[in-house]
């Protein structure tokens, strides 16, 4: 018998604003969200995600929360470069 080989993760790299907006939320949303963020390691394109028009990336959502990342399939690397509720996160800066 042969042992399946298990594919490898993807490595997750969150954005320091990302990690300032995580740290604001309460325990409850921050675990969820935290939890959500690292399923990607070995999904990134889960069912539910969707593909954005505008920047080659992807959004997961959890309640009124987006969750904004891009990833590099030849590195094997998910790129969170943006998180927040569902009425801010699409504004620009």
């Amino acid at each position: 018998m042969t042992e399946k080989e298990e594919p490898q993760k993807f490595t997750i790299q969150i954005n320091k604003d990302v990690l300032k907006f995580l740290d604001s939320l309460d325990k409850y949303k921050y675990e969820h969200l935290i939890n959500k963020i690292f399923s990607l390691e070995d999904e990134p394109l889960p069912v539910g995600c969707a593909k954005l028009n505008v920047i080659n990336g992807y959004r997961i959502k959890w309640s009124d929360y987006r969750i904004l990342y891009k990833i590099d399939f030849q590195n094997r690397l998910v790129i969170i470069y943006k998180a927040g509720h569902r009425k801010e996160i699409y504004k620009k800066k």
